[in-house]
């Protein structure tokens, strides 16, 4: 039996997860895999908020090629969150307000694209957009865990496996779980990504993200400076 489609399943997975989030304010990464470069990501913070920009444009075949934007603003402890996603595969857009980490309303459109999760009584509590948690990972001071996180249609958790230390740079390996939800990619449902995190780590001081390693299976997407 081939591999391939669970192949390009996990790789998708991959360009996902690095459409995710942003890094850094007014910064911008590459995503490469395997050394080639599939596309850039590009953050920046904007008063009480944060912007995310992805754009994809040389991924294998150029299928899964797109573009991802995404922003949240924070005002009297609410946080409003939207975000599009447009690509030759799907279009979607996602609105959302969180108070207090719980979802006091979201949507999901087109119709088609909502899950059961896409439901503000059905969320579960403690729960950040997905430009608020990546910004935890970005403003630390240690190594991130139990971020929880909500994107419209499913709830994902990143977890602390280990952390390691060596001079002025650390290493924070983290498993990102869909503990709620679809997994991403249906029907492949892919629930679980490997992350390594690579900051520059001065005693005393806040971590610089240079890197994150995100992988699937055989594959493995970095998102680099």
């Amino acid at each position: 039996m081939s591999t391939r489609p669970s192949r390009l399943g996990r790789l998708a997975g991959l360009c996902l997860l690095a459409a995710w989030p942003g890094l850094a304010a007014a910064e911008s990464f590459t995503v490469s895999l395997a050394g080639d470069r599939l596309g850039q990501v590009s953050y920046a913070r904007e008063g009480g908020g944060a912007r995310l920009v992805s754009t994809f444009d040389s991924t294998p075949f150029g299928v899964f090629d797109g573009r991802f934007a995404a922003q949240s603003q924070a005002e009297g402890g609410v946080v409003a969150h939207s975000a599009a996603t447009r690509s030759s595969r799907k279009t979607r857009d996602v609105s959302m307000k969180i108070d207090g980490g719980r979802v006091a309303t979201v949507s999901v459109q087109p119709a088609e694209e909502a899950t059961a999760l896409s439901v503000a009584a059905a969320v579960p509590a403690g729960v950040l957009d997905p430009v608020t948690a990546f910004g935890r990972l970005v403003d630390t001071r240690g190594c991130p865990d139990a971020i929880r996180v909500f994107d419209g249609r499913r709830v994902a958790e990143l977890s602390l496996e280990t952390a390691e230390r060596q001079g002025e740079r650390a290493f924070c390996q983290l498993r990102h779980k869909v503990v709620a939800g679809p997994g991403y990619l249906a029907p492949l449902e892919l629930k679980s990504l490997s992350l390594r995190l690579d900051y520059a780590a001065p005693e005393g001081g806040v971590w610089r993200l240079e890197e994150i390693s995100a992988r699937a299976g055989i594959f493995t997407v970095t998102l680099a400076r």
